[in-house]
């Protein structure tokens, strides 16, 4: 009997292993994918393999290479191990990628890099702007088809970092000198936008300082120093004392000492990894700021008119006092000739979605503003606002204010809870931060990862959440901490010198990122609505059950409704429509329908309406066709289990025209 089942286990445990054996190592595996553009010094032009770095060789099993030399040899779209590439040498020839693969397998990652070079080519002649036809355009589409065959052999791909090696041929002609900010920004744009969908991918950049061209012309070197110094997610490498074979490429020894300069850099801005040879700098603020196309308009403003409107748009941390009183005073302080005009729109528990309606009411109502300061990142996550509506909203207020001035300065601020901190500690970026700098890139607005920074402050030791900034309400403490973060933003930001003769430059709207955007939001007073039997506006409401209320919630009139089967119509032009409700321990469940398509169900009670008749914004229909609507409520009857009751009480209806 024993016998038998010692055949039958080890029978089992041969054909688990067996099973386990023929399942493709791959399969589940994870890779870290590197894009590696460029010129010949990106490509190894002198390499020749048979000087191929040994130490280390042993790694190169377990990296991954697809390489493409343009109008040349390549990997034929094909992944490989890491290797000497065909084409320079008899052996072939290597690049910096090399020891860059090396240094990233030794420290933990699972590195494929995707190497697509071509010597002498400049940004503006050969890889053109995207959509042109250029190299840029040709390699695009063959990322694509690198990362979708990885994901066909069952990787999981996540896209690390673009390595951009090149500028030394655009260096060589005064306009493409001249344009090459514009132009590398732009590739660097529409590849993290609209080729990748990562928003801040990590980004490094390097060209020779000593090749004669950039000597002439070393305005290539200071866009790339400037792209750094705007984006946190950006780093400058400098090819400075590497050993050289002629005057423009480096000798085999010289290329893996530029491949170990990129992985350091690299482990810079990378959040997922820290490297403790590496020494460690303190903290500063301007690394958790993005400066993009900055807020030059408003120091032109101050200073040349001596008058100015700033405002301040977002929730609570925005209504209460601590940050906002500082800047207000740090701007009087910076500009004592200017007469300034502040403007506090921050309202409690209220994101985007309400900001992008009240904007006009709130804060374009007095004329043109100068200046602005938004924060939403708190209230649209704790409000569970989708995706798609963080980004709607968002990118609805700033086209809005852009519209009513087009050289308005906006800057957008994500502001610290725990929920973020949490994120940011798994090595994660909190998706309504991703949303809302999906907007910033895309519009180039200024933004302040406060988020982030304080996270980092108190993981190095220098303070603590629970005894000095306390809450997502910060302390006085935690006010200072932002506003010393704002105010080195602001110092930077107008460090340059002002001339008599500078002007004020207006910012071109690109095409939006969601047509549906809430970009022309209006709030409608509820007297607009045409009334049934059970419906009554209420001329002074006010909540006769003694919870709290908001300002501008109660002694207003408002529109209430609480028996079953009671409807109301609202006819409206645009193609969102929503309504603004207080929402206390009574509030009940609606129906609702658009032009009498199927009704549909919102419950209208929130889980802070126990003990409090909470302002809150209810999006019922938005991407609409883009003329005259109506929208019929009617009363279901019906309620949450926590709630008391089954009314609605309608302070505004909303729409986007």
């Amino acid at each position: 009997m024993f016998s038998v089942f010692t055949f039958h286990w080890r029978s089992l445990l041969f054909l688990l292993f067996w099973i386990l054996a023929s399942i493709p190592l791959h399969a589940q595996q994870k890779l870290d994918l590197f894009i590696w553009p460029g010129q010949s010094n990106a490509q190894g032009w002198m390499g020749d393999a048979a000087c191929y770095p040994e130490e280390g060789k042993e790694l190169d099993e377990s990296i991954l290479l697809n390489w493409t030399f343009v109008d040349n040899e390549s990997s034929g779209g094909k992944w490989g191990k890491m290797q000497p590439q065909a084409c320079r040498f008899p052996n072939g020839h290597f690049g910096p990628e090399v020891s860059f693969g090396r240094e990233l397998k030794k420290a933990g990652y699972n590195p494929a890099i995707f190497k697509y070079t071509m010597g002498a080519t400049g940004l503006a002649r050969d890889w053109k702007a995207p959509g042109q036809g250029g190299i840029y355009d040709r390699m695009a589409e063959d990322l694509k088809s690198a990362i979708n065959k990885l994901k066909k052999q069952g990787f999981k791909v996540t896209v690390h970092g673009f390595i951009r090696i090149q500028g030394e041929t655009d260096a060589g002609n005064e306009n493409t000198a001249s344009d090459y900010y514009f132009n590398l920004k732009q590739m660097i744009h529409d590849l993290r936008q609209n080729v990748l969908n990562e928003p801040v991918l990590k980004i490094i950049l390097g060209v020779d300082e000593q090749h004669p061209f950039v000597k002439d012309r070393p305005v290539v070197v200071k866009a790339q120093q400037r792209l750094a110094e705007d984006d946190i997610n950006i780093v400058f490498t400098s090819m400075q004392g590497l050993p050289k074979a002629d005057g423009t490429h480096l000798t085999p020894a010289g290329l893996v000492e530029h491949g170990n300069r990129i992985f350091k850099a690299y482990n810079k801005i990378s959040p997922e990894f820290s490297d403790s040879r590496l020494p460690q700098l303190p903290l500063n603020s301007s690394d958790y700021h993005i400066h993009r196309n900055g807020i030059r308009n408003s120091q032109l403003k101050f200073i040349q008119e001596k008058k100015g409107r700033v405002a301040f748009l977002g929730g609570s941390i925005t209504y209460n006092d601590g940050w906002r009183d500082s800047i207000c005073n740090f701007l009087q302080n910076r500009f004592p000739d200017t007469e300034f005009e502040f403007i506090a729109a921050g309202i409690p528990s209220m994101g985007t979605t309400p900001a992008a309606f009240r904007l006009e009411r709130d804060v374009l109502a007095g004329g043109q503003v100068d200046l602005l300061f938004e924060e939403a990142a708190v209230n649209d996550a704790a409000n569970e606002r989708s995706t798609q509506e963080q980004i709607r909203a968002m990118e609805g207020i700033v086209r809005h204010l852009r519209r009513k001035n087009p050289a308005m300065d906006i800057v957008i601020m994500h502001f610290v809870d725990p929920q973020k901190m949490e994120t940011y500690r798994l090595g994660q970026v909190p998706e309504v931060i991703l949303n809302h700098e999906k907007v910033a890139t895309h519009y180039n607005v200024p933004t302040l990862n406060l988020a982030k920074e304080v996270t980092d402050r108190i993981d190095a030791g220098e303070f603590t959440w629970e005894d000095d900034f306390k809450d997502l309400h910060p302390s006085p403490f935690g006010q200072e901490v932002y506003f010393r973060s704002m105010k080195t933003f602001l110092e930077k930001a107008w460090s340059g010198t002002v001339d008599d003769d500078d002007k004020i430059e207006t910012y071109i709207q690109p095409e939006p990122l969601d047509a549906a955007n809430y970009d022309d939001g209006k709030l409608i007073l509820p007297e607009n609505a045409k009334l049934n039997k059970g419906w009554k506006l209420v001329e002074n409401w006010n909540p006769k059950d003694g919870k709290g209320t908001r300002a501008n919630y109660v002694n207003v009139p408002m529109l209430v409704g609480q028996d079953e089967g009671s409807m109301l119509e609202f006819k409206f032009n645009g193609n969102a429509v929503g309504i603004a409700v207080a929402a206390g321990p009574d509030a009940g469940i609606i129906e609702y329908r658009i032009d009498e398509e199927d009704w549909q169900e919102q419950d209208l009670f929130t889980k802070w309406s126990s003990n409090l008749h909470l302002p809150w914004y209810y999006t019922l229909a938005a991407g609409l066709p883009d003329t005259e609507h109506i929208l019929q409520i009617r009363i279901a009857g019906k309620k949450n289990q926590h709630s008391m009751g089954t009314a609605c009480r309608i302070r505004y209806f909303y729409v986007n025209r």
